[in-house]
């Protein structure tokens, strides 16, 4: 066990600041190296609790902070080893003893030391783009100037410090916000990927389970009730019940193909009217045994074609009314049966499909990214795009 003080300062800022600062970092800093970790949180009123597995390292532990964010700069901390394969575990038990209140994430890290200071350049889905400025110290006497020498840092390096407040008031609106994000399910093929989230779910739980079987049940609507145990999930639901196997391996980390915080253009469009014409699109196509693609290009409205050969002749065109909020004449080419499969899972009415775009050959756009469709209130799906 390991018990140790950090004084720390945190700042979030842009991409654009995050990239001069690695940058920065890297030609004049200590490179400490990759620091990938998957974090589990167990939040209290005065204390935090971590289950960490650093992917980048191949090593875990346990983390007990003895005071929280925005309480002070000085952190004590007591660490505890663990192997990576007891993670899970550790994280169950924490449950079992009633420490519910838990959130999960990715953090993109990466250490440097530069003037005395460590130096965490992060990037998370809460916090988005920022750093944590730290010193270590074995006790309170030793703290004199640190905060002060952090500060005289970060001036240097063109950051702002949050203030104790401002981080007090984050982290509450944070934990807000992920306590009322309700029930989270995914499911996802390789090609597209679906997420639906729905409020009013009491108590924790999280598994890797075959959907087809559950839905078969859940499909009589009601409440549903799920029991789990080291290698099954019970399902009750409208007087019904259901026993499966979990499923062995590990989830794709979802989290980090949503571009929950892109700024990409977006095409408003009838879910119902480009699902008619990518359907006719698809009978020009025929039936093919494996990817059947179709271009829609974006501009004034979304063109549907079936083009040919790499001259890309088109041999069928059908113009949807539509608002794209990006550049002129951008194809987004797709399999127009997952596309299909989209709009019938956001439809109907009205959806919004956002598309990352960049600059291609010639300054010619590109889609370069998954598209991410919303349409009926909780459903988000991911469909990526075909390159070209």
């Amino acid at each position: 066990m390991k018990r140790q003080i950090e004084i720390e300062h945190r700042s979030r800022f842009s991409k654009k600041v995050h990239d001069h600062l690695i940058d920065f970092l890297n030609k004049n800093g200590k490179d400490l190296g990759q620091d990938d970790k998957n974090v589990y949180f167990f939040t209290f009123p005065d204390k935090l609790l971590k289950v960490t597995d650093n992917v980048s390292k191949g090593t875990a532990k346990i983390t007990g902070k003895l005071t929280r964010i925005g309480e002070g700069s000085n952190f004590e901390e007591i660490e505890i080893p663990i192997s990576r394969s007891d993670v899970k575990k550790a994280v169950e038990l924490f449950k079992i003893f009633g420490f519910t209140n838990v959130h999960d994430t990715f953090q993109k890290r990466h250490n440097y030391l530069y003037s005395g200071v460590e130096i965490a350049v992060k990037y998370s889905k809460v916090w988005g783009y920022h750093a944590e400025l730290e010193i270590m110290i074995s006790n309170l006497k030793e703290k004199n100037g640190t905060d002060e020498k952090i500060q005289k840092l970060a001036k240097e390096l063109g950051i702002k410090l949050m203030t104790e407040d401002k981080l007090k008031k984050f982290v509450e609106k944070k934990e807000k916000e992920i306590g009322e994000r309700g029930g989270r399910m995914v499911a996802t093929d390789g090609h597209k990927l679906s997420l639906v989230e729905r409020g009013g779910c009491v108590g924790k739980f999280n598994a890797f389970i075959p959907a087809r079987l559950v839905l078969s049940k859940a499909a009589a609507g009601g409440d549903v009730e799920l029991y789990e145990d080291d290698n099954h999930i019970q399902v009750n639901v409208s007087g019904r019940r259901v026993v499966v196997r979990k499923l062995s391996g590990t989830f794709p980390d979802y989290e980090r193909v949503i571009p929950y915080k892109s700024k990409a253009p977006v095409l408003e469009v009838d879910a119902a009217a480009l699902l008619a014409a990518a359907e006719r699109a698809g009978k020009v196509i025929g039936k093919k045994e494996h990817c059947r693609p179709v271009v829609v290009n974006l501009n004034g409205c979304a063109s549907v074609q079936v083009q040919e050969g790499y001259q890309k002749i088109v041999k069928y065109q059908e113009d949807v009314p539509a608002q794209w909020g990006g550049q002129t004449d951008t194809p987004m080419k797709v399999d127009v049966d997952y596309l299909g499969v989209v709009l019938r899972a956001v439809g109907p009415g009205m959806v919004s499909l956002r598309v990352p775009v960049s600059q291609g050959e010639g300054g010619t756009p590109r889609v370069d990214g998954a598209i991410l469709a919303k349409g009926v209130e909780g459903v988000t799906v991911v469909l990526m795009p075909i390159r070209w």
